[in-house]
């Protein structure tokens, strides 16, 4: 039936719709997949999961296999950097001869390949510069005299108004304690006509928001336990030895189990980028994830508090030029 639809319906659409069409049909047979191939669990299984304590968490660590971590290796950080520079270059973006700045600018990678695009210029603002310089040390023995890295609070001062052609910002603004300031400093030191892309996720409330990639897979479960039930299972049944906020140094405590996350919800990003008038949205972009959708059907009481962009948009892609 699916195939025979796929086959004779395009033929009735325009041809600018006949693409959407096919990736519309092709998600719904995924999202069918995926229902169909899902680990299974017994009734009694079920039954103890509903308890959400700790023997509720134990089981479905079984479940659930790790995420595959993000590489960092030279290759694969070149392999994301080149991506986001040919994207820009694809919306008409101009990059030779500007100046860029990173807001949580990590590693460094874009700072060093935007070279190779031409840019003069590429400062990268971080809360540290360790995994710049380690980076730099391992890989980098070429003059960079065009790059500067400043460790330093991206919610702070650091540069002139208007300094800056092109802000970039990757897998950071989930992280950002308050989104609307940095963007208020991205705008302040972005000239009037320049580009701002931002790209980051996953977002807190989707199936991996958690970020606990390398030690665990259960999805949503900053979603549906408890921030004590989680902390017990973290730090005395899977012992992660570290209990301290990579990005700010605070403590990880119960009451404070994910300091490095902000919390925002969907709605609060459309609202902080597209009820802006001063800049131009060229794009906001939503990335679903419903690799967990059986999930959410099988403990309903524990997501009906969660919007259906909450649970399933995983990423937001956002291009933006400053008009005023």
């Amino acid at each position: 039936m699916m195939s025979r639809l796929q086959k004779h319906v395009p033929k009735f659409l325009k041809p600018a719709l006949r693409p959407i069409y096919h990736k519309l049909v092709s998600l719904w047979i995924y999202r069918k997949i995926i229902y169909y191939f899902h680990p299974s669990f017994t009734e009694k299984e079920k039954n103890i999961i509903r308890k959400y304590n700790l023997e509720s968490l134990k089981i479905l660590n079984k479940k659930f296999k790790l995420p595959p971590l993000i590489k960092y290796d030279f290759l694969a950080l070149k392999f994301r950097s080149t991506l986001i520079f040919e994207y820009l270059l694809s919306q008409g973006i101009p990059l030779k001869g500007k100046n860029m700045l990173d807001f949580g600018a990590g590693t460094g990678e874009n700072l060093v390949f935007s070279k190779e695009y031409g840019i003069k210029k590429a400062i990268g603002l971080d809360y540290s510069s360790k995994k710049f310089n380690e980076f730099i040390k391992k890989n980098i023995k070429k003059n960079l005299s065009s790059i500067n890295y400043i460790q330093g609070n991206v919610h702070k001062k650091h540069f002139e108004d208007g300094s800056f052609d092109l802000i970039i910002s990757i897998n950071s603004f989930e992280h950002f304690r308050n989104p609307k300031t940095v963007l208020k400093e991205i705008w302040r030191v972005c000239k009037v006509g320049g580009y701002v892309y931002i790209k980051f996720g996953p977002l807190f409330y989707s199936p991996l928001g958690a970020h606990r990639y390398g030690y665990v897979g259960i999805p949503y479960i900053q979603n549906i336990f408890t921030n004590e039930v989680v902390f017990g299972f973290f730090y005395n049944y899977l012992n992660i030895n570290h209990t301290l906020n990579r990005y700010t140094r605070e403590k990880i405590t119960k009451s404070n189990l994910y300091p490095e996350m902000n919390k925002w919800r969907v709605k609060q990003f459309e609202s902080l980028f597209l009820g802006n008038c001063k800049w131009k949205v060229i794009e906001f972009k939503k990335e679903y994830d419903y690799s967990f959708e059986w999930f959410t059907k099988m403990f309903p009481e524990k997501f009906n508090k969660f919007t259906y962009s909450d649970l399933f948009v995983s990423k937001l892609n956002i291009l933006l030029k400053k008009i005023n």
